[in-house]
């Protein structure tokens, strides 16, 4: 019974279209996610190369999982990273080194971010950067402010 089981298994994999499991993968979950992607090489491009979009809030990520992710997803644009709590400046080092079509960016309540990364943003994505939510940031310094003024956001927020 067991082994027939698993030759049904084997067998529905297979015969799905990568369009559709690419449509299944942008709806998982990050823990998930990584799962799916250790399941073969396709797959790994499937789950992480074309996507465009990803939605981190919370989860507990920290610099070097993030670097791979972003290594893996040359094509994301959109990216939050809300209450994402152990991320440091090297993360967004690893965002620009990779990410270079970021065009919306949450980085709400993540403390180990300081202006340093902020700045860095503004001057390498600049006009590009049409959305960039900052909640919870008490400590901006005024060449931090000023370098946030100069882009073109669409959205913005800095409310605590």
């Amino acid at each position: 019974m067991e082994e027939r089981a698993r030759k049904k298994t084997e067998a529905v994999v297979p015969t799905l279209p990568l369009e559709l499991w690419s449509l299944v993968f942008a709806y998982t979950s990050l823990k998930d996610l990584c799962a799916c992607s250790m399941v073969c090489r396709q797959w790994q491009i499937e789950c992480w190369a074309e996507r465009r979009h990803l939605d981190l809030t919370g989860d507990r990520i920290d610099d070097a999982v993030l670097a791979r992710i972003c290594k893996a997803s040359p094509k994301l644009n959109n990216l939050s990273l809300t209450l994402c709590t152990h991320l440091t400046d090297n993360a967004i080092q690893s965002l620009a080194a990779s990410c270079s079509r970021i065009t919306a960016l949450q980085l709400d309540s993540c403390p180990g971010l300081t202006a340093k990364s902020i700045n860095f943003l503004a001057e390498l994505y600049g006009p590009a950067l049409t959305s960039l939510k900052l909640k919870a940031y008490k400590k901006l310094s005024n060449k931090c402010v000023a370098g946030i003024a100069s882009l073109y956001l669409s959205q913005f927020s800095l409310c605590p």
